[in-house]
């Protein structure tokens, strides 16, 4: 049966499947591609693609990444041609994995920033003006894509880079935050092309928690810089999250977060690792180049009012040993376990951080103490072995070379 005499569904299926068997959707660049593409088809037309889509991820992306990223985009455009996917269908296709597309944007995100919190705490009239624009067209997908073609009287330049005046935003933001949103040349001005996941609810939630955040004054939390070993950092806690401003469950991300990052790490929040069978979201997944390697650290952030059980540390494991890149740490950081739980995660190599009470904004210097205390005996736990043996070896060394000067004194 040819593809001219399947039915839409089968069609979506067929292109899903494909998509799959070559491992097009394990990659947050080659995810990127296909839905730049997509989107670009349902709003536009499929000819201009490659040229369109192409130019734009040119600029967006790494030599290595466009690379990438064009060799699926051109093979995409054949199985698109191939199975006379049109309009409509791009628009199911678009429906039917849209958390995959949401996930690889999120990805670009927080691999870029660390945290969306921290990223995009000055930068809400961004997210602002595309809530506003989304709500100011009809031109959109059922997942909520959208297409809006603006005067050139809406736009100026800045700094070489467009600026929407009723916004006072400039695209060079869109850039500074990792927001793949394209714009096309039109008769009368410009036309825009939003992802839906930049104005889903999760944005418009996110964006409503940074606003407060910015009507605040909000104070850096600052790594303790001595710690005792009779005792743990004593500080007067600091509101630096205020209160009702973020769900219990990115309050502690946040907190975490700044705690790796004073030891020098990457992170990422909510990341979304490649594993067996698609991808696999992390609280946070830190990460430290020592000399040639990398060093990875998987997180678990669990703000609950109860105990975390051991049926969530059975899914934990389960999590882990999917991902095709495992992690040289394991870190739980919770309110408390309860004493299976807690055995089953020491016996298994978790490194459990209880806290003893859930993060607030009210208690955040505290948490940020006990997280941070606790990651530094762990650091210098790891480096205790390998600083004896480096120990051994210089005196060693030390006795090779007296044998040497005796044996010279000797002659």
């Amino acid at each position: 049966m040819s593809s001219t005499t399947l039915a839409p569904q089968n069609v979506i299926q067929n292109v899903i499947q494909t998509l799959r068997s070559k491992k097009y959707l394990k990659s947050p660049v080659k995810i990127l591609a296909i839905y730049l593409a997509i989107l670009f088809i349902y709003f536009k037309e499929l000819k201009d693609v490659a040229k369109y889509v192409g130019d734009f991820l040119r600029q967006r992306l790494s030599s290595k990444e466009y690379e990438e990223a064009m060799n699926v985009l051109n093979d995409f455009v054949k199985l698109v041609e191939r199975m006379q996917l049109g309009r409509e269908l791009a628009e199911e296709l678009e429906y039917k994995l849209y958390n995959v597309f949401r996930g690889a944007l999120h990805t670009f995100i927080t691999r870029r920033a660390g945290s969306i919190i921290q990223a995009v705490s000055n930068k809400i009239k961004v997210f602002q003006a595309l809530l506003s624009l989304s709500t100011n067209t009809v031109n959109k997908t059922r997942a909520g894509s959208f297409y809006i073609v603006l005067s050139h009287d809406n736009f100026s330049s800045r700094e070489g880079y467009l600026y929407l005046k009723k916004f006072d935003v400039s695209f060079k933001e869109f850039i500074d935050l990792c927001l793949f949103v394209i714009v096309i040349p039109e008769p009368i001005g410009y036309g825009i092309i939003v992802p839906a996941p930049y104005v889903d609810t999760y944005i418009q939630r996110l964006t409503a928690s940074l606003q407060i955040v910015s009507q605040q004054t909000v104070s850096i939390v600052q790594a303790p810089t001595q710690v005792s070993k009779e005792r743990e950092v004593k500080t007067e806690s600091k509101s630096f999250i205020p209160e009702n401003v973020l769900l219990s469950r990115e309050i502690l991300e946040t907190i975490v977060t700044k705690v790796f990052e004073s030891f020098g790490f990457k992170v990422q929040v909510n990341a979304l690792l490649p594993a067996r069978g698609g991808y696999v979201e992390v609280d946070i997944w830190a990460s430290k180049k020592i000399g040639n390697a990398l060093f990875t650290v998987y997180v678990s952030c669990k703000n609950w009012d109860r105990d975390v059980d051991r049926h969530v540390l059975d899914h934990e494991f389960g999590r882990i040993l999917q991902l095709y890149q495992l992690p040289h740490l394991r870190i739980l950081v919770v309110k408390s376990l309860s004493d299976p739980a807690r055995k089953l995660a020491l016996d298994n190599g978790f490194i459990v951080i209880e806290l003893g009470e859930k993060a607030t904004s009210q208690n955040a210097q505290e948490v940020y103490n006990i997280v941070y205390n606790k990651l530094k005996e762990t650091f210098l736990g790891l480096a205790l072995p390998i600083l004896q043996s480096l120990s051994t070896k210089i005196v060693s060394l030390a006795d090779e070379i007296k044998k040497i000067g005796y044996e010279l004194g000797k002659a």
